[in-house]
């Protein structure tokens, strides 16, 4: 009796070689016995989720889906066995520096004889949550500024090419990871109170409404960044548009725009002849302090005057 496999897999039911697979990184192949127990997995497992090419062989599969996900897997798998069928299921796994990153997976048992001889486990990344039509895909990656989509509870669902360049991590590492693994340790748990309060009262922020903030880059560097937050309806509930710019070099030009004021007033200040600087509708902008201190006035009360207007004239 031939064996059973689903036209997915019908190229391979005849010519299906394990060495085949095992050239395969772009996706995750995994071949398991009837127990869940992994007899072979392609080099995907190591390109993708970083496990030594020993590191999942012999082990139960479940044991690298994450927790939460654990059900949903159990659910796949039993149903997959038990009624012989090509089972779909989504769920997060483990890299082999316990990030979790979030899969599409097919799972197809193989019979022999009426028997489960084998399943076949093939996986590819994904995006959880809501479903983005290509364009709005599109569009953000569009956009100059880094963008998140992120769920009411925290979780970012996707990404543009900005926000990649910006945090220095991949997409599939981005997506499905909590938001606040952007955020400072010391400002996480702050942050999430934040999150909550925002989700719990939406408003829309704008970018320059106020606030300095800091995001963490992957490879650790602090950066500060301007943040805007928009709550819009998805196809399967509400989601938190998150635009991030990159305001390093703004910082650095305002600070070097301070020590330029600071010797400006310094060198203005050391002369004991009378200066003033006018606009040229001869409103007076700036003034030294020899002339302040021969009037015996601030700063505050000359400046913005008509020059024909101040004490001096």
């Amino acid at each position: 009796m031939p064996r059973e496999v689903h036209p997915m897999f019908s190229e391979r039911s005849e010519s299906f070689s394990y060495e085949q697979a095992h050239e395969s990184g772009s996706v995750l192949i995994a071949v398991l016995d009837a127990g869940g127990r992994v007899k072979f997995a392609c080099k995907g497992w190591t390109h993708r989720l970083g496990y030594p090419s020993d590191g999942v062989q012999g082990k139960e599969l479940a044991q690298f889906v994450r927790p939460e996900d654990r059900a949903e897997y159990d659910r796949a798998f039993e149903t997959a066995v038990g009624q012989r069928v090509p089972v779909s299921a989504r769920f997060h796994l483990w890299t082999e520096d316990r990030k979790s990153l979030y899969h599409e997976v097919m799972l197809q048992a193989v019979t022999y004889e009426g028997l489960v001889e084998e399943v076949i486990f093939m996986g590819r990344g994904s995006r959880p949550g809501v479903v983005f039509e290509p364009a709005m895909r599109a569009m953000i990656d569009s956009m100059p500024d880094a963008v998140l989509i992120v769920s009411d509870q925290g979780r970012i669902l996707l990404a543009n090419d900005e926000a990649i360049r910006l945090f220095g991590y991949a997409l599939d590492e981005l997506v499905g990871a909590e938001v606040e693994m952007l955020v400072p340790q010391l400002s996480r748990t702050r942050h999430r109170e934040l999150r909550n309060g925002f989700v719990a009262r939406p408003h829309t922020r704008a970018m320059g409404s106020g606030g300095r903030y800091v995001a963490v880059r992957r490879d650790g560097a602090e950066t500060p960044v301007d943040i805007g937050l928009r709550r819009v309806a998805g196809s399967e509930g509400d989601v938190i548009v998150v635009s991030i710019r990159d305001i390093s070099l703004l910082r650095q030009a305002e600070a070097e725009a301070r020590v330029h004021a600071t010797r400006f007033r310094a060198i203005f200040d050391s002369t004991f002849q009378f200066i003033g600087l006018l606009n040229p509708e001869g409103t007076l902008l700036e003034v030294n302090q020899a002339a302040l201190d021969f009037g015996g006035r601030s700063l505050e009360e000359e400046t913005g005057k008509p020059f024909w207007e101040t004490s001096w004239w």
